[in-house]
Protein backbone atom coordinates (compact mmCIF):
# COMPACT_ATOMS: atom_id res chain seq x y z
CA UNK A 1 0.00 0.00 0.00
CA UNK A 2 2.68 2.53 0.85
CA UNK A 3 4.39 1.62 -2.62
CA UNK A 4 1.18 2.63 -4.06
CA UNK A 5 1.21 5.74 -2.57
CA UNK A 6 4.32 6.26 -3.03
CA UNK A 7 4.15 5.50 -6.91
CA UNK A 8 1.23 8.09 -7.26
CA UNK A 9 2.83 10.98 -5.41
CA UNK A 10 5.54 10.90 -7.42
CA UNK A 11 4.05 10.31 -10.43
CA UNK A 12 2.11 13.46 -10.09
CA UNK A 13 4.43 15.63 -8.90
CA UNK A 14 7.01 15.01 -12.03
CA UNK A 15 3.30 15.43 -14.41
CA UNK A 16 3.05 19.11 -12.61
CA UNK A 17 7.05 19.23 -12.92
CA UNK A 18 6.57 18.57 -16.32
CA UNK A 19 3.19 21.17 -17.26
CA UNK A 20 5.04 23.80 -15.25
CA UNK A 21 8.29 23.23 -17.48
CA UNK A 22 5.87 23.71 -20.52
CA UNK A 23 4.69 26.93 -18.88
CA UNK A 24 8.15 27.94 -18.72
CA UNK A 25 8.59 27.39 -22.21
CA UNK A 26 5.20 28.75 -23.08
CA UNK A 27 6.48 32.36 -21.76
CA UNK A 28 9.83 31.78 -23.61
CA UNK A 29 7.74 31.43 -27.04
CA UNK A 30 5.53 34.86 -26.10
CA UNK A 31 8.66 37.01 -24.85
CA UNK A 32 10.55 36.42 -28.06
CA UNK A 33 7.42 36.33 -30.58
CA UNK A 34 6.30 39.71 -29.13
CA UNK A 35 10.23 40.92 -29.53
CA UNK A 36 9.83 39.76 -33.31
CA UNK A 37 6.53 41.32 -33.99
CA UNK A 38 7.45 44.97 -32.29
CA UNK A 39 10.37 44.91 -34.85
CA UNK A 40 8.73 44.12 -37.89
CA UNK A 41 5.94 46.81 -36.44
CA UNK A 42 8.29 49.39 -35.95
CA UNK A 43 9.61 48.97 -39.28
CA UNK A 44 6.30 48.53 -41.38
CA UNK A 45 4.97 52.04 -39.51
CA UNK A 46 6.68 54.23 -41.51
CA UNK A 47 4.34 53.25 -44.24
CA UNK A 48 1.79 55.26 -42.69
CA UNK A 49 3.84 58.20 -43.00
CA UNK A 50 4.61 57.88 -46.60
CA UNK A 51 0.63 57.16 -47.24
CA UNK A 52 -0.31 60.56 -45.01
CA UNK A 53 2.41 62.62 -47.12
CA UNK A 54 0.97 61.00 -50.84
CA UNK A 55 -2.32 61.69 -49.90
CA UNK A 56 -1.27 65.46 -48.66
CA UNK A 57 0.24 66.26 -52.27
CA UNK A 58 -2.45 64.19 -54.04
CA UNK A 59 -0.35 61.80 -55.70
CA UNK A 60 2.95 63.94 -56.30
CA UNK A 61 6.48 61.94 -55.59
CA UNK A 62 7.74 65.40 -55.59
CA UNK A 63 9.93 65.42 -52.79
CA UNK A 64 10.09 61.67 -52.01
CA UNK A 65 13.54 61.09 -52.10
CA UNK A 66 14.05 64.05 -49.26
CA UNK A 67 11.71 62.62 -47.11
CA UNK A 68 12.96 59.02 -47.86
CA UNK A 69 16.63 59.93 -46.54
CA UNK A 70 15.15 61.65 -43.47
CA UNK A 71 12.91 58.67 -42.67
CA UNK A 72 15.90 55.98 -42.93
CA UNK A 73 17.88 57.44 -40.15
CA UNK A 74 14.57 56.37 -37.95
CA UNK A 75 14.15 52.68 -39.09
CA UNK A 76 18.18 50.84 -39.16
CA UNK A 77 16.29 47.73 -40.75
CA UNK A 78 14.85 48.98 -43.31
CA UNK A 79 16.77 48.23 -46.74
CA UNK A 80 14.62 51.27 -48.87
CA UNK A 81 11.85 52.75 -49.12
CA UNK A 82 9.63 52.39 -52.44
CA UNK A 83 6.78 53.75 -54.48
CA UNK A 84 4.85 51.92 -57.16
CA UNK A 85 2.19 53.95 -58.74
CA UNK A 86 -0.23 51.41 -60.40
CA UNK A 87 1.84 48.37 -59.18
CA UNK A 88 5.32 49.22 -60.52
CA UNK A 89 8.31 50.53 -58.98
CA UNK A 90 9.59 53.65 -60.03
CA UNK A 91 10.86 55.51 -57.05
CA UNK A 92 13.40 53.94 -54.77
CA UNK A 93 15.24 55.45 -51.89
CA UNK A 94 18.41 54.73 -51.63
CA UNK A 95 18.80 53.84 -55.37
CA UNK A 96 22.09 53.06 -55.06
CA UNK A 97 22.60 49.13 -54.77
CA UNK A 98 18.91 49.54 -55.25
CA UNK A 99 18.30 50.10 -59.44
CA UNK A 100 17.18 46.43 -60.08
CA UNK A 101 13.99 47.08 -58.19
CA UNK A 102 13.22 49.97 -60.50
CA UNK A 103 10.24 48.82 -63.05
CA UNK A 104 9.11 46.05 -61.10
CA UNK A 105 5.80 45.08 -61.88
CA UNK A 106 4.15 43.61 -58.81
CA UNK A 107 1.14 42.24 -60.15
CA UNK A 108 3.20 40.83 -63.22
CA UNK A 109 5.65 39.07 -61.08
CA UNK A 110 3.74 35.84 -60.25
CA UNK A 111 6.44 35.49 -57.09
CA UNK A 112 4.22 38.90 -56.03
CA UNK A 113 1.41 39.27 -57.60
CA UNK A 114 -0.80 37.08 -55.28
CA UNK A 115 -0.26 39.10 -52.14
CA UNK A 116 -0.08 42.15 -54.20
CA UNK A 117 -3.53 41.86 -55.47
CA UNK A 118 -4.60 40.78 -51.90
CA UNK A 119 -3.59 44.15 -50.56
CA UNK A 120 -4.98 46.00 -52.98
CA UNK A 121 -8.45 44.35 -52.53
CA UNK A 122 -8.40 44.42 -48.87
CA UNK A 123 -7.04 47.70 -48.86
CA UNK A 124 -4.78 46.97 -45.68
CA UNK A 125 -1.12 46.80 -45.14
CA UNK A 126 0.08 43.28 -46.12
CA UNK A 127 3.78 42.04 -44.91
CA UNK A 128 5.19 39.29 -48.02
CA UNK A 129 8.25 37.66 -48.02
CA UNK A 130 10.80 36.82 -46.93
CA UNK A 131 11.95 36.99 -50.50
CA UNK A 132 15.58 37.05 -52.68
CA UNK A 133 15.24 40.49 -53.70
CA UNK A 134 16.26 41.24 -57.42
CA UNK A 135 18.58 44.02 -56.33
CA UNK A 136 20.35 41.37 -54.17
CA UNK A 137 20.16 39.93 -50.73
CA UNK A 138 16.80 38.77 -48.70
CA UNK A 139 14.00 41.21 -47.37
CA UNK A 140 10.74 40.73 -46.18
CA UNK A 141 8.43 43.48 -47.69
CA UNK A 142 5.51 45.63 -46.37
CA UNK A 143 3.33 47.18 -48.90
CA UNK A 144 0.43 49.83 -48.28
CA UNK A 145 -2.52 50.51 -50.81
CA UNK A 146 -3.08 54.02 -51.11
CA UNK A 147 -6.09 55.31 -52.96
CA UNK A 148 -6.93 58.84 -53.33
CA UNK A 149 -10.08 60.67 -53.36
CA UNK A 150 -11.58 61.69 -56.46
CA UNK A 151 -14.65 63.96 -56.85
CA UNK A 152 -18.25 62.51 -56.78
CA UNK A 153 -16.18 58.90 -57.61
CA UNK A 154 -15.13 56.18 -55.56
CA UNK A 155 -11.50 56.55 -54.51
CA UNK A 156 -9.22 55.43 -56.46
CA UNK A 157 -6.36 52.74 -56.43
CA UNK A 158 -2.87 55.08 -56.94
CA UNK A 159 -0.15 52.35 -56.14
CA UNK A 160 1.73 50.59 -53.39
CA UNK A 161 3.78 52.29 -50.54
CA UNK A 162 6.35 49.79 -50.23
CA UNK A 163 9.34 49.37 -47.33
CA UNK A 164 11.87 46.61 -47.94
CA UNK A 165 13.53 45.29 -44.50
CA UNK A 166 16.46 43.45 -44.12
CA UNK A 167 16.33 39.87 -43.40
CA UNK A 168 17.24 38.22 -41.34
CA UNK A 169 19.05 41.15 -39.84
CA UNK A 170 15.71 42.64 -38.44
CA UNK A 171 15.79 39.78 -35.53
CA UNK A 172 18.99 40.29 -34.73
CA UNK A 173 18.55 42.51 -31.65
CA UNK A 174 15.67 39.61 -30.54
CA UNK A 175 19.09 37.27 -30.34
CA UNK A 176 16.93 34.35 -30.48
CA UNK A 177 20.10 32.43 -30.16
CA UNK A 178 19.99 33.10 -26.14
CA UNK A 179 17.25 30.78 -25.65
CA UNK A 180 20.07 28.52 -25.96
CA UNK A 181 21.59 29.60 -22.57
CA UNK A 182 18.19 28.72 -21.45
CA UNK A 183 18.53 25.24 -22.24
CA UNK A 184 15.51 25.98 -25.39
CA UNK A 185 15.87 25.97 -29.00
CA UNK A 186 13.18 26.90 -31.74
CA UNK A 187 12.04 27.47 -34.93
CA UNK A 188 10.82 29.93 -36.57
CA UNK A 189 8.93 29.57 -39.81
CA UNK A 190 5.71 31.20 -42.20
CA UNK A 191 2.44 29.88 -42.75
CA UNK A 192 1.73 30.63 -46.23
CA UNK A 193 -1.49 32.37 -46.38
CA UNK A 194 -2.68 30.59 -49.36
CA UNK A 195 -1.96 27.29 -49.17
CA UNK A 196 -1.43 27.04 -45.27
CA UNK A 197 2.14 25.41 -45.54
CA UNK A 198 4.36 26.52 -43.05
CA UNK A 199 8.12 27.58 -44.47
CA UNK A 200 10.90 27.22 -41.84
CA UNK A 201 12.69 30.93 -41.89
CA UNK A 202 14.60 30.39 -39.17
CA UNK A 203 15.91 27.70 -36.59
CA UNK A 204 18.11 25.54 -34.34
CA UNK A 205 16.02 22.86 -33.56
CA UNK A 206 18.77 20.33 -34.15
CA UNK A 207 18.50 18.04 -31.32
CA UNK A 208 15.48 19.22 -29.18
CA UNK A 209 12.81 17.30 -28.40
CA UNK A 210 9.98 18.17 -30.83
CA UNK A 211 7.02 16.11 -29.38
CA UNK A 212 7.33 18.67 -26.08
CA UNK A 213 7.38 21.84 -27.72
CA UNK A 214 5.09 24.70 -27.94
CA UNK A 215 4.01 26.53 -30.69
CA UNK A 216 3.09 30.81 -30.57
CA UNK A 217 1.63 31.73 -33.81
CA UNK A 218 2.45 35.66 -35.04
CA UNK A 219 -0.48 37.41 -36.11
CA UNK A 220 1.04 39.90 -38.60
CA UNK A 221 -0.07 42.22 -41.16
CA UNK A 222 -1.82 40.05 -44.06
CA UNK A 223 0.68 37.01 -42.33
CA UNK A 224 0.97 34.54 -39.88
CA UNK A 225 4.65 33.69 -38.55
CA UNK A 226 5.05 30.92 -35.90
CA UNK A 227 7.74 30.25 -33.39
CA UNK A 228 8.09 27.30 -31.86
CA UNK A 229 10.58 26.36 -28.83
CA UNK A 230 11.50 23.38 -28.16
CA UNK A 231 13.43 22.15 -24.77
CA UNK A 232 16.79 21.51 -25.67
CA UNK A 233 17.43 18.13 -23.81
CA UNK A 234 14.45 15.73 -23.86
CA UNK A 235 12.54 15.70 -21.11
CA UNK A 236 12.93 12.08 -18.45
CA UNK A 237 10.20 9.78 -18.82
CA UNK A 238 8.27 9.19 -15.44
CA UNK A 239 9.91 5.79 -14.39
CA UNK A 240 13.30 7.17 -13.61
CA UNK A 241 11.71 10.28 -10.84
CA UNK A 242 9.26 7.38 -9.38
CA UNK A 243 12.38 4.85 -9.01
CA UNK A 244 14.35 7.86 -7.20
CA UNK A 245 11.19 8.51 -4.97
CA UNK A 246 10.57 4.72 -3.78
CA UNK A 247 14.28 4.98 -2.83
CA UNK A 248 13.71 8.15 -0.60
CA UNK A 249 10.54 8.00 0.49
CA UNK A 250 11.57 7.42 3.76
CA UNK A 251 13.00 10.75 3.30
CA UNK A 252 10.23 12.29 1.59
CA UNK A 253 7.74 11.13 4.21
CA UNK A 254 9.87 13.24 7.07
CA UNK A 255 10.03 16.82 4.81
CA UNK A 256 7.18 18.97 6.40
CA UNK A 257 4.19 19.67 3.27
CA UNK A 258 4.64 23.58 4.73
CA UNK A 259 8.54 23.39 3.23
CA UNK A 260 6.91 22.10 -0.18
CA UNK A 261 4.44 24.70 -0.21
CA UNK A 262 6.34 27.58 0.46
CA UNK A 263 9.15 26.84 -2.00
CA UNK A 264 6.30 26.29 -4.93
CA UNK A 265 4.50 29.70 -3.88
CA UNK A 266 8.01 31.23 -4.44
CA UNK A 267 8.48 29.85 -7.84
CA UNK A 268 4.88 30.65 -8.80
CA UNK A 269 5.47 33.85 -7.85
CA UNK A 270 8.82 34.42 -9.88
CA UNK A 271 7.04 32.91 -13.20
CA UNK A 272 4.17 35.06 -12.73
CA UNK A 273 6.68 38.54 -12.47
CA UNK A 274 8.42 36.70 -15.09
CA UNK A 275 5.07 36.46 -17.73
CA UNK A 276 3.79 39.74 -16.51
CA UNK A 277 6.43 42.25 -15.75
CA UNK A 278 8.92 43.95 -16.56
CA UNK A 279 12.19 42.69 -14.76
CA UNK A 280 13.93 46.49 -14.96
CA UNK A 281 11.23 48.37 -14.39
CA UNK A 282 8.81 46.09 -12.99
CA UNK A 283 5.85 48.20 -15.23
CA UNK A 284 3.21 45.74 -16.77
CA UNK A 285 5.03 43.97 -20.06
CA UNK A 286 2.95 43.69 -23.26
CA UNK A 287 0.93 40.36 -22.32
CA UNK A 288 -0.24 42.51 -19.45
CA UNK A 289 -1.25 45.22 -21.27
CA UNK A 290 -3.12 43.67 -24.13
CA UNK A 291 -4.84 41.56 -21.32
CA UNK A 292 -5.83 45.31 -19.80
CA UNK A 293 -6.68 46.78 -23.19
CA UNK A 294 -9.14 43.77 -24.11
CA UNK A 295 -11.09 44.49 -20.08
CA UNK A 296 -11.27 48.09 -20.52
CA UNK A 297 -12.89 47.67 -24.37
CA UNK A 298 -15.33 45.05 -22.86
CA UNK A 299 -16.05 47.64 -20.04
CA UNK A 300 -16.82 50.32 -22.35
CA UNK A 301 -20.33 51.34 -21.52
CA UNK A 302 -20.82 55.11 -22.26
CA UNK A 303 -21.58 56.03 -25.66
CA UNK A 304 -18.88 58.66 -27.56
CA UNK A 305 -15.80 57.18 -24.94
CA UNK A 306 -12.88 55.66 -26.15
CA UNK A 307 -9.15 55.12 -25.10
CA UNK A 308 -6.03 56.58 -25.49
CA UNK A 309 -2.91 54.95 -26.40
CA UNK A 310 0.32 56.59 -26.03
CA UNK A 311 3.77 56.18 -27.67
CA UNK A 312 6.47 57.56 -25.21
CA UNK A 313 10.03 57.20 -26.48
CA UNK A 314 12.65 59.14 -24.70
CA UNK A 315 14.99 61.44 -27.44
CA UNK A 316 18.63 60.50 -27.57
CA UNK A 317 18.70 57.77 -24.72
CA UNK A 318 21.23 56.10 -26.86
CA UNK A 319 23.54 59.57 -26.22
CA UNK A 320 22.99 58.80 -21.88
CA UNK A 321 24.15 55.25 -22.48
CA UNK A 322 27.44 56.08 -24.16
CA UNK A 323 28.29 58.87 -22.72
CA UNK A 324 27.66 58.03 -19.12
CA UNK A 325 27.13 53.75 -19.01
CA UNK A 326 24.32 51.45 -19.08
CA UNK A 327 24.16 51.17 -15.23
CA UNK A 328 23.00 54.74 -15.24
CA UNK A 329 20.89 54.40 -18.24
CA UNK A 330 19.23 52.05 -16.22
CA UNK A 331 18.93 54.01 -13.17
CA UNK A 332 17.32 57.09 -16.05
CA UNK A 333 15.03 54.87 -16.76
CA UNK A 334 13.93 54.08 -13.40
CA UNK A 335 13.56 57.69 -12.49
CA UNK A 336 11.61 58.80 -15.54
CA UNK A 337 9.35 55.77 -14.58
CA UNK A 338 8.61 57.30 -11.35
CA UNK A 339 8.26 60.76 -12.70
CA UNK A 340 5.45 59.36 -15.65
CA UNK A 341 3.79 56.72 -12.42
CA UNK A 342 2.92 60.19 -10.50
CA UNK A 343 1.21 61.53 -13.79
CA UNK A 344 -1.20 58.21 -14.33
CA UNK A 345 -4.48 58.34 -12.99
CA UNK A 346 -6.81 55.98 -12.03
CA UNK A 347 -8.12 53.65 -14.44
CA UNK A 348 -4.53 54.75 -16.54
CA UNK A 349 -1.72 52.06 -17.45
CA UNK A 350 2.03 52.72 -18.12
CA UNK A 351 3.70 49.87 -20.05
CA UNK A 352 7.36 49.47 -20.76
CA UNK A 353 7.60 48.94 -24.69
CA UNK A 354 11.18 48.03 -24.66
CA UNK A 355 14.45 49.90 -24.29
CA UNK A 356 13.57 53.82 -24.31
CA UNK A 357 9.77 53.38 -25.33
CA UNK A 358 7.02 53.02 -23.10
CA UNK A 359 3.15 52.70 -24.17
CA UNK A 360 0.24 53.97 -22.09
CA UNK A 361 -3.45 54.04 -22.24
CA UNK A 362 -6.02 56.38 -20.82
CA UNK A 363 -9.44 55.08 -20.58
CA UNK A 364 -12.95 57.07 -20.96
CA UNK A 365 -11.65 59.48 -23.08
CA UNK A 366 -14.15 61.63 -25.03
CA UNK A 367 -11.75 62.71 -27.91
CA UNK A 368 -7.90 63.24 -29.12
CA UNK A 369 -8.52 66.91 -28.82
CA UNK A 370 -9.32 66.69 -25.09
CA UNK A 371 -6.45 65.22 -24.15
CA UNK A 372 -4.09 67.73 -25.49
CA UNK A 373 -3.30 69.80 -21.62
CA UNK A 374 -2.69 66.37 -20.37
CA UNK A 375 -0.54 65.44 -23.24
CA UNK A 376 1.26 69.19 -22.39
CA UNK A 377 1.65 68.38 -18.76
CA UNK A 378 3.05 64.94 -19.52
CA UNK A 379 5.73 67.08 -21.64
CA UNK A 380 6.51 69.43 -19.24
CA UNK A 381 7.01 66.35 -16.71
CA UNK A 382 10.80 66.64 -18.44
CA UNK A 383 11.34 70.74 -18.23
CA UNK A 384 13.32 69.66 -14.80
CA UNK A 385 16.86 67.86 -15.26
CA UNK A 386 17.22 64.22 -13.59
CA UNK A 387 19.93 64.08 -10.73
CA UNK A 388 21.34 60.22 -11.21
CA UNK A 389 24.91 59.80 -9.27
CA UNK A 390 25.52 63.08 -9.04
CA UNK A 391 25.03 63.95 -12.61
CA UNK A 392 22.47 66.47 -14.13
CA UNK A 393 21.03 64.43 -16.84
CA UNK A 394 18.20 66.60 -19.43
CA UNK A 395 16.39 64.02 -21.46
CA UNK A 396 12.91 65.22 -23.29
CA UNK A 397 10.47 62.72 -24.91
CA UNK A 398 8.95 62.56 -28.54
CA UNK A 399 4.81 61.00 -28.22
CA UNK A 400 2.59 59.77 -30.74
CA UNK A 401 -0.72 59.00 -29.83
CA UNK A 402 -4.25 57.10 -31.49
CA UNK A 403 -7.74 56.59 -30.36
CA UNK A 404 -9.89 53.70 -29.87
CA UNK A 405 -13.69 54.42 -30.10
CA UNK A 406 -15.12 51.32 -30.30
CA UNK A 407 -13.96 50.63 -33.87
CA UNK A 408 -12.66 47.30 -35.53
CA UNK A 409 -8.89 47.92 -34.69
CA UNK A 410 -6.97 45.98 -32.23
CA UNK A 411 -4.29 46.96 -29.91
CA UNK A 412 -1.45 46.10 -32.15
CA UNK A 413 -2.40 48.26 -35.11
CA UNK A 414 -3.19 51.39 -32.65
CA UNK A 415 0.04 50.89 -31.30
CA UNK A 416 1.80 51.28 -35.09
CA UNK A 417 -0.42 54.31 -35.73
CA UNK A 418 1.27 55.95 -32.22
CA UNK A 419 4.44 54.28 -33.21
CA UNK A 420 4.12 56.27 -36.71
CA UNK A 421 2.94 59.78 -34.88
CA UNK A 422 5.83 59.56 -32.67
CA UNK A 423 7.98 59.37 -35.55
CA UNK A 424 6.45 62.67 -36.58
CA UNK A 425 6.96 64.08 -33.62
CA UNK A 426 10.63 63.42 -34.02
CA UNK A 427 10.86 64.71 -37.35
CA UNK A 428 9.13 67.87 -36.14
CA UNK A 429 11.83 68.43 -34.01
CA UNK A 430 11.68 66.09 -30.96
CA UNK A 431 10.18 67.05 -27.28
CA UNK A 432 6.70 67.00 -28.70
CA UNK A 433 3.70 65.07 -29.06
CA UNK A 434 1.58 64.16 -32.70
CA UNK A 435 -2.00 63.30 -32.73
CA UNK A 436 -2.07 59.82 -35.38
CA UNK A 437 -3.80 61.45 -38.71
CA UNK A 438 -5.36 58.96 -40.89
CA UNK A 439 -3.76 58.31 -44.64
Amino acid sequence: MLSLLAMAVVYFHHQFKLERERLWLTNLSITYGEHIKDNLYQSLSATYSFAAWLKAQKGSIEGFEAMAGEMLAYYPCVMSFQLAPMGVVTQVAPLKGNEEALGHDLFGDPARAKEALAAKESGELILAGPFRLRQGGVGVIGRLPIFLDAIHEEPRFWGFVIVVIRFPEVLETVRLEALKSNQALYRLSKIDPFSGEGRELAGSKEGANLSRGVENRLLLPGAIWSLEIFPAKRWSDWVEPLFEGLMGLVLALLITSWVSFVHQRKREEALESLAFFDPLTKLPNRTRLFEYFSALVNDQHHEGEGILVGFLDLDRFKEVNDTFGHKVGDLLLLAVVERLGKHMRGGDMLSRHGGDEFIFLWPHIGSLEACRGRLDELLALFSEPFEIQGEEIRVNVSIGVSFYRGNERDLDALIMEADAAMYQAKIEGRGRYCLFQKP
